[in-house]
């Protein structure tokens, strides 16, 4: 097998056997399958984690934009560089401490393209909160936040406003950035949606952009749940009067 590398205008050839071909992608797969198994044995732990407050928060956005990179910095403090597009949906488990409380925050990573949206939407029925994502360095990434928003609005079946931020992701992507960070917060602040830019690869602004949803998730969670604890008890109380009422 060759392959073949090109600088300065002149080309060299670095030539593999075949013994070498495979078990070059023997390790690549052996170290991608490793990695796959501690991620999932970490969540699974993290999932069986008691908790005094469950909130659901779900990404969305187009395809690309780095909604899985960005769950898996903030969830794993780690950067992969091998990360393919979701399938469906993956959900990660942070378990974390918010006014004295525990908070377990289920982040839903949903898949961009479009042959998924059909399935998608049925994820964002019971969301505490919402993370839209767009990549600063593709235009059209940005101009399709307002169909990501129309659509979840549509299919929510919140009663209390969902909590909301916006995010431009691979702010270490400067010389190519295509979308202004001005222009940005100008058309969040019309939406009246908080905004945050990010790199998942070095860090920068994901924890601030994830803990301030987190926070208005765990509060709207706390609400929600009230709200449906008082409709059982209404509803307890009329049943037993219908019970109980006599006709004569």
């Amino acid at each position: 097998m060759e392959l073949s590398l090109g600088r300065g205008g002149s080309n060299s050839r670095v030539e593999r056997t075949d013994s070498e071909s495979r078990e070059s992608f023997s390790a690549q797969s052996i170290g991608s399958s490793q990695s796959f198994s501690a991620s999932h044995s970490a969540n699974v732990k993290a999932h069986k984690k008691k908790h005094d407050i469950l909130a659901k928060v779900i990404l969305l956005g187009e395809s690309t934009v780095g909604k899985s990179c960005l769950t898996t910095r903030y969830v794993n403090q780690t950067f992969d560089f091998n990360s393919i597009a979701t399938i469906g949906m993956d959900i990660r488990i942070k378990n974390m401490e918010m006014d004295g409380k525990a908070l377990k925050l289920q982040i839903w990573d949903t898949a961009g393209q479009e042959r998924y949206r059909g399935i998608t939407k049925a994820f964002h029925r019971g969301a505490n909160g919402v993370m839209f994502i767009y990549d600063i360095t593709n235009k059209e990434s940005f101009q399709k936040l307002k169909t990501w928003i129309t659509e979840f609005e549509k299919s929510t079946t919140a009663q209390e406003p969902v909590p909301m931020v916006v995010v431009g992701n691979k702010v270490d992507l400067g010389s190519e950035r295509m979308v202004e960070t001005e222009e940005a917060k100008e058309w969040c602040e019309y939406w009246e949606i908080p905004y945050f830019e990010t790199s998942a690869r070095t860090g920068d602004g994901v924890c601030q952009a994830f803990e301030n949803i987190a926070r208005k998730a765990a509060l709207h969670s706390v609400k929600r749940s009230k709200e449906k604890g008082k409709t059982f008890v209404t509803n307890s109380r009329k049943k037993r009067c219908s019970q109980n009422c006599v006709i004569s």
